[in-house]
């Protein structure tokens, strides 16, 4: 709550039922867009915390603790797996399967997904040489299907040789 005592509105429009606020931040002088829609209390951050953590940014509590001088966090922004009750309810597992259908098209959340899952397999492959070895050939392959699947007439997945880089990953795997 008290990053968003420093977020200024700079900018504020209405488009509709819709209110939009640019907010920035003295230090730092980067921009957030909070887009407010007052018929179903629907907000969206630029920055995307709500949508792919369950967080609620301070670019939103600003806009809602000032400008819309709300009292209380609505409802809708009170998710279950922050209630006592979450035991039994939905959890954390539970919430992003429900939300997988709508982020599914957001870059935002599968590059947050697949960092999460990446760091993890990077710290385990930065333990020796042969560990970084594994995870380098895994990550050389998983490059190659993907530009192959991308269309790029330079890569096939059977002889698994990317010309991009000069990266053999057949190689690698002998």
């Amino acid at each position: 709550m008290l990053n968003s005592i420093s977020e200024e509105v700079v900018n504020f429009s209405i488009e509709g039922a819709s209110r939009v606020y640019t907010l920035q931040r003295s230090e730092d002088k980067r921009t957030h867009i909070v887009q407010f829609d007052s018929s179903n209390h629907q907000t969206v951050c630029s920055c995307h915390k709500f949508e792919t953590l369950g967080w609620l940014c301070c670019h939103i509590l600003r806009v809602f603790n000032t400008d819309l001088r709300f009292h209380s966090i609505p409802m809708e922004f009170v998710l279950s797996r922050w209630m006592k009750t979450t035991k039994y309810g939905l959890g954390f597992d539970d919430y992003f399967q429900q939300k997988k259908n709508t982020l599914s098209s957001s870059t935002t959340a599968r590059l947050n997904r697949l960092t999460k899952k990446s760091f993890a397999v990077m710290s385990m492959g930065a333990v020796d040489d042969v560990t970084e070895n594994i995870v380098n050939r895994h990550l050389d392959l998983a490059r190659a299907e993907i530009i192959s699947y991308q269309g790029d007439s330079s890569v096939t997945v059977d002889a698994i040789t990317c010309t991009q880089e000069d990266i053999q990953v057949g190689a690698l795997v002998n």
